[in-house]
C-alpha cells in the first residue's frame, strides 16, 4: 500500500472505501496519509484528517489556490493553510506552494521553511508565482538558512536572492525567469553556493540577457553537473549560458529552442543555434573521457528540439562526444547527412559515435526512408564485426518519408524499432 500511494496521494481515501478491512488497514498505515493537498476552503477538513492520521511520519505539502485569484482571498487563504501546516513543519520533507503574490509567498516560506532555531528536514522545494512578477519584484524571499538537507529546488517566477551558505543541494530547476533584475548573476551566485549541484535545468527563459563579455575563461562552474536541461530558451541565452559554463562531469544534456536561429549583427547576421553548439562540442571537449568511471567519459546523452543550424557544427559536437549512447531529435531542421554521418566509420578514423545504443528521430520530415536503410544495416553488420556498439532502440515518429518497408527492414537488424507516422 506504502508503494502504492507514492504514485497515488489519493490512495489512502480510496482505500478507506473499500470496504471494514481496507479501512482498518488503511488508518494503520501511517504513509497513506502523508500527502497534504490543500487547494481550496473545502479542503482544510480532509488535510486535518490526513495530519492526523499520518501521526510522526514525514509529510509532503501541496499549497495552492484554486478558487477566487484576488490578493485578499489569496492572502486569507494561506493563512489559513500555513496555521494549519505550521505545527507539522519539522516532519515535512517536501514542500510546493502556488501563490499569486509575492507577500503571500514570502509568509509562507518564512513561516514554514525560514525559522530560526528550528530543524526541518526538508529535502524538495517547489514554489512558483501563478502570475507575473510585478515590476520590482521583492527581493531576499529567504531571510534565513536554508535547511542544510535540502536536495531539490525549482523556482517558477520566483526568486531567492538570499540563497544562505553552501548546501548539499542535487538538483535546481529554474522556469520563468524573466523578471530577474540580474540572471547572469544569479547564476554565478548559484554555482558558488550549491557546490555538489548534479541537475541544472532552465527553461521558458524567453527575456533576453544583456551581453556578457567572454574572455575566454568559463567562470561559471558547475563541478558536478552530469545533467543539463535547456528547455524552451532562447538560442542567444543558450549560446551565452554555454560560453561561460564548465562542467567536468557532464554527460547528459537535453537542449529546446524557442527562438529563431539567425540574429541580426553589425556584420549581417549571426546563427545563434550553429554557435550554440560550437560552445557544446568545447564542453564535450573539455569532459572528454579521462578514465573507466562513467561521469569520467564525457556526454553520454543528447537531446535536440527545434534545433536549426549548419551540419559541420552538429558534426564537431557528435566527434567530441566520443562515448555518446543515445542521441534525439525533435522538429529539427535534420537531413539524411546526420544519419549517414552514424552509418559509416570516419574517413580517418573510427565510427562517429560507436557507442551509440539509440536514436530517435520525432518530426524531422527532410529525413528519408533509405537513410535509416543505410543507417540500420551498416550499423548491425559494424557490430557483428566488433566496429561499433549494437544499436538497441530506433524511434520514427512523424518522419513522412519514411515507409513501413523501411521500419520492416530496419526490425530485421535493431532489437527494438517505434514507428509512428
Amino acid at each position: 500500500m506504502a508503494e502504492v500511494a507514492k504514485e497515488d496521494p489519493a490512495f489512502g481515501r480510496k482505500a478507506n472505501l473499500v470496504c471494514r478491512r481496507w479501512h482498518i488497514i488503511s488508518h494503520a498505515v501511517p504513509s497513506l496519509w502523508s500527502h497534504i493537498s490543500i487547494c481550496s476552503g473545502s479542503s482544510f477538513h480532509t488535510a486535518e484528517l490526513y495530519l492526523e492520521r499520518a501521526r510522526v511520519g514525514p509529510l509532503t505539502v501541496y499549497l495552492r489556490n484554486l478558487t477566487l485569484h484576488e490578493a485578499r482571498i489569496d492572502k486569507y487563504f494561506f493563512n489559513t493553510a500555513v496555521a494549519l501546516v505550521k505545527p507539522h513543519r519539522k516532519r515535512i520533507t517536501g514542500l510546493t506552494i502556488r501563490t499569486y503574490t509575492v507577500n503571500t509567498l514570502a509568509h509562507a516560506l518564512g513561516e514554514l521553511v525560514g525559522k530560526r532555531g528550528t530543524s526541518a528536514p526538508l529535502r524538495t522545494l517547489d514554489i512558483s508565482l501563478c502570475v507575473p512578477c510585478p515590476a520590482a519584484p521583492l527581493r531576499g524571499l529567504l531571510r534565513y538558512t536554508m535547511p542544510a538537507q535540502l536536495q531539490s529546488i525549482r523556482f517558477d517566477r520566483a526568486l531567492l536572492a538570499n540563497v544562505g551558505p553552501p548546501c548539499a543541494l542535487r538538483s535546481l530547476h529554474i522556469s520563468r525567469p524573466e523578471q530577474w533584475a540580474n540572471n547572469f548573476q544569479t547564476l554565478r551566485e548559484f554555482a558558488a553556493t550549491y557546490p555538489a549541484l548534479r541537475s541544472l535545468r532552465i527553461d521558458n527563459w524567453d527575456q533576453q540577457l544583456p551581453p556578457v563579455p567572454h574572455t575566454g575563461v568559463r567562470e561559471l562552474a558547475f563541478p558536478e553537473v552530469e545533467e543539463l536541461r535547456l528547455w524552451k530558451c532562447r538560442a542567444d541565452n543558450v549560446h551565452l549560458l554555454l560560453a561561460h559554463l564548465r562542467t567536468p562531469r557532464l554527460n547528459n544534456v537535453d537542449i529546446a529552442f524557442s527562438s529563431v536561429p539567425y540574429q541580426p549583427n553589425a556584420d549581417g547576421f549571426q546563427d545563434l543555434h550553429g554557435l550554440a553548439l560550437v560552445q557544446l562540442a568545447e564542453i564535450g571537449n573539455l569532459a572528454s573521457p579521462h578514465g573507466d568511471d562513467r561521469h569520467a567519459r564525457g556526454i553520454q546523452t543528447l537531446t535536440f528540439a527545434n534545433l536549426q543550424s549548419s551540419l559541420a557544427e552538429l558534426l564537431h559536437v557528435l566527434k567530441a562526444c566520443k562515448y555518446l549512447r543515445s542521441l534525439s531529435f525533435t522538429r529539427c531542421n535534420l537531413t539524411n547527412d546526420p544519419v549517414n554521418w552514424l552509418a559509416n566509420p570516419t574517413p580517418k578514423g573510427p565510427w562517429l559515435a560507436q557507442y551509440l545504443e539509440s536514436l530517435k528521430i520525432d518530426e524531422c520530415g527532410a529525413v528519408e526512408g533509405f537513410a535509416f536503410r543505410q543507417f540500420a544495416f551498416n550499423r548491425w553488420t559494424g557490430a557483428e564485426n566488433k566496429w561499433c556498439v549494437r544499436l538497441k532502440e530506433l524511434e520514427i515518429r512523424g518522419c513522412s518519408r519514411v515507409t513501413q518497408k523501411d521500419v520492416a527492414f530496419c526490425r530485421q537488424r535493431v532489437e527494438v524499432v517505434t514507428f509512428s507516422q
